[in-house]
């Protein structure tokens, strides 16, 4: 949404995109996958970036979460962690257009009815078997979510980019 201003682009396209900042949004992902020992720690630490420092030390050593905050992954954290999403959509001025999986257990489709509410304009266009990776799965699961995320021979969803090359035209 900034690139899009700043750019002068045409027309902006979210594809699964968070409706909140990213801080809020990893405390609800790594929540049910944290050990509640290592829980506080961890939002500790998202504060923290939040506020713009870098962390001395790791919080926990939970393999994936040295892989998220590692030291020269933190200053991109800081950056991204600035901006809200919808507060940002507000004030685009193109043409937009909000993509969405039902079945996608990173960003749900709350996100895309929050960025639909922050600009009304906007279509929104929601996949009823798409993931985040935007590949058609059967079911809600975080296995079939990897699964898929980890075969490049999976096909996208059937329609998405049709819906996509539709609204470029």
């Amino acid at each position: 949404m900034i690139a899009a201003r700043q750019t002068h682009a045409d027309a902006c396209i979210s594809l699964a995109g968070p409706g909140d900042d990213i801080t809020s949004k990893l405390k609800t992902q790594l929540k049910p996958q944290l050990p509640e020992t290592d829980r506080e720690a961890v939002f500790k630490a998202l504060d923290s970036l939040k506020a713009g420092y870098t962390l001395g030390s790791l919080p926990t050593a939970y393999p994936a979460i040295h892989q998220l905050f590692r030291p020269s992954v933190q200053p991109y954290l800081i950056s991204w962690m600035k901006y809200d999403p919808a507060v940002q959509l507000k004030i685009v001025t193109i043409p937009v257009l909000i993509i969405q999986g039902r079945r996608d257990v990173q960003v749900l489709v709350q996100d895309a009815e929050l960025l639909k509410t922050a600009l009304p304009d906007a279509q929104l266009v929601l996949f009823d078997a798409m993931n985040h990776c935007f590949k058609p799965v059967k079911t809600n699961s975080m296995q079939e979510a990897q699964t898929s995320y980890n075969n490049p021979d999976e096909p996208l969803t059937p329609g998405l980019a049709t819906t996509i090359a539709r609204f470029v035209k």
